[in-house]
């Protein structure tokens, strides 16, 4: 086991880049703007933030170049092979909280458009319609700018809707009356036409680069991934800050693996893509 020390945030510091636009000449990225270069994060200063993943689990983080704060989270690989799945991911859920939780909301908010502008690089989201996304809560990121976006070069966008143990998606756009649905999360009326998105952004607390992810534990996102590719085939893409990544995330026979996830750092093909 190696050995662990608190775990070090940098905090970020623009670049004389650092207000340029995003904007494309013709395209819809205008409306995401990033406040930081592209380039590798400048640190002034480092704050010390030890937390529940720096104790008995044999966890620790390491350094990731270019563009992220931190690796990931080490397993020690006895809880890898000890713990049942369930209980296993419970753990690595709340460690990853405390990590995505200790995020600055700057940070959190560059990070944001920062995602969003690598989504709209990525030509294989590029013609997709209707695209599925999700109202944030807690410290998730943020898809509005990418879903408003997405609207501004004409792909239809939907937000999803819980109808416990399912999901269901509604179209949206910016200023819609929203209602408080199903573990409080804000989602459209009823009487917003409902879709099946052929693209989904998936909000998740855990990844891995083969696709891996533990959400909530209410596995509304398996069943509905699993439901629409009965219908036809699903982009799925995780939204996620670099902190959330580990090497191996503990995989169930409903588990749905993730194509592609983006975190502010890189946008990642994983190896179940």
């Amino acid at each position: 086991m190696l050995p662990v020390g608190p775990c070090r945030f940098p905090e970020l510091s623009p670049s004389p880049r650092a207000s340029q636009s995003l904007h494309r000449k013709g395209g819809a990225a205008g409306r995401v703007r990033s406040s930081y270069s592209p380039g590798p994060y400048r640190s002034q200063r480092e704050l010390s933030l030890p937390g529940p993943w720096t104790g008995t689990y044999g966890a620790h983080l390491l350094c990731r170049f270019p563009g992220s704060l931190l690796r990931r989270l080490f397993v020690a690989p006895h809880l890898m092979t000890s713990l049942p799945p369930p209980e296993l991911k419970e753990r690595l859920r709340q460690e990853s909280f405390a990590r995505r939780d200790a995020l600055e909301k700057q940070f959190r908010e560059e990070a944001a458009q920062r995602i969003a502008a690598q989504a709209l690089d990525c030509p294989d989201f590029k013609d997709v319609t209707p695209v599925g996304g999700y109202w944030p809560i807690r410290s998730e990121v943020d898809p509005r700018p990418l879903m408003e976006a997405l609207l501004d070069r004409g792909q239809d966008v939907a937000l999803s809707q819980i109808l416990h143990p399912h999901l269901s998606w509604r179209l949206w756009q910016p200023g819609d009356m929203l209602i408080k649905g199903g573990f409080g999360v804000r989602e459209p009326g009823p009487d917003a036409p409902e879709v099946f998105p052929k693209a989904l952004l998936v909000p998740l607390v855990v990844f891995d680069r083969r696709g891996g992810r533990i959400g909530y534990g209410k596995g509304h996102f398996d069943r509905a991934i699993a439901a629409l590719e009965e219908k036809h085939s699903v982009l799925t893409i995780g939204l996620a800050y670099a902190v959330q990544e580990i090497d191996e995330v503990p995989v169930e026979p409903h588990d749905r693996l993730l194509d592609i996830v983006i975190t502010e750092a890189e946008l990642i093909r994983t190896k179940s893509a």
